[in-house]
């Protein structure tokens, strides 16, 4: 059984290819990125842990896309290892700011 972090809404979902039940939403496209938050990967509380990351950005955040790469730049930065890559220096820095404002919850990785 795979359950997935739906990167719309932050729910728990069953699939990481499969449409989100609770927002409708479709997998990112970004097979590695969709992959990489499963339970394959981490337990199911990691999970909520970051569904609860991106439920804080999206008061924040109505641009779905947006807030996407803001997820995407947050574990860059406090869970290295997990995704690979880098943005651009002048998306860092807007999404820093952001998240400095945010108080965000802890996401202890557990896999």
């Amino acid at each position: 059984m795979t359950m997935a972090l739906c990167l719309e809404c932050g729910e728990i979902k069953f699939g990481a290819y499969c449409r989100c039940d609770k927002c409708g939403d479709q997998p990112s496209g970004k097979s590695t990125v969709d992959i990489a938050f499963t339970d394959h990967l981490f337990s199911v509380d990691t999970l909520e842990e970051f569904g609860e990351v991106i439920k804080k950005m999206k008061v924040v955040c109505e641009d779905s896309i947006e807030r996407y790469w803001m997820f995407v730049y947050y574990v860059l930065k406090n869970h290295p290892g997990i995704l690979k890559g880098e943005l651009e220096q002048d998306l860092q820095v807007y999404y820093a700011k952001i998240l400095s404002d945010l108080d965000l919850p802890t996401v202890t990785v557990r896999r």
